[in-house]
């Protein structure tokens, strides 16, 4: 699997250059990227998925965990901006 890294938040398992729409996904509390991994499988090839990273999870494990949920928020929203 090819999976391209969006910044430090979000990861694309199946990049799709050509794509007209970027779905962002976000696991649950505790949760990783994996969750999504064979979602792209079931999307329309005009669909990009990027699932979010939560910092201290998997690859961002060194980083602190954000116990604020409204501070996750807001920075899973400006890192989804182009």
């Amino acid at each position: 699997m090819n999976t391209r890294t969006t910044g430090p938040w979000y990861r694309s398992p199946d990049p799709r250059p050509g794509a007209t729409v970027r779905l962002l996904c976000f696991p649950h509390g505790g949760g990783t990227t994996a969750a999504y991994h064979h979602w792209p499988a079931l999307l329309p090839d005009s669909v990009e998925l990027h699932a979010a990273q939560y910092p201290g999870h998997a690859d961002r494990i060194t980083e602190p965990l954000q116990h604020d949920l409204h501070t996750l928020a807001d920075q899973a929203a400006a890192a989804a901006r182009p």
